[in-house]
């Protein structure tokens, strides 16, 4: 997962965060349904096979969690109205999304992620902003997805 973050963070270099975030998120669900194996194990497998894994999963979270503050962090920069990121919403988006995938996962819908992108796109814009910025996203020309 620590791969997947670094690629990730080449998106940090786009200028509009609602960019870095879409296409962070195609390469995020592409990453995971291009390693089936991968996903399951990380997914379905390791959350139960003991405290050593578990702490694996929870230091790769917290890598995500830092890319979704980074993200954050951005949009009150671009969006001066945007009220002071509550310091749990990058957990929560971090949880909300890893649950979300891993059900995919573990329904046997792991070669179908790529197509996740548009809910979970609204759902980390609402979290990470509001919903005005939601209503923008969806008005973007769609890339890479």
């Amino acid at each position: 997962a620590s791969g997947l973050v670094e690629e990730l963070r080449h998106f940090q270099a786009e200028q509009d965060w609602l960019e870095a975030l879409r296409k962070g998120m195609v390469a995020y669900l592409r990453g995971w349904q291009e390693r089936p194996e991968f996903s399951r194990a990380f997914f379905v497998e390791m959350p139960g096979v003991g405290e050593r894994a578990w702490r694996q999963r929870r230091q790769a979270y917290e890598l995500f969690e830092e890319l979704f503050a980074d993200l954050g962090q951005r949009a009150r920069k671009q969006q001066r109205g945007l009220p002071p990121l509550d310091p749990a919403i990058p957990r929560l988006i971090v949880a909300g999304v890893t649950e979300f995938v891993a059900g995919e996962v573990w329904a046997g819908r792991g070669d179908r992620l790529s197509e996740l992108g548009g809910p979970l796109l609204l759902f980390i814009v609402k979290l990470l902003a509001d919903d005005a910025t939601a209503r923008r996203l969806e008005s973007l020309p769609r890339q890479g997805s």
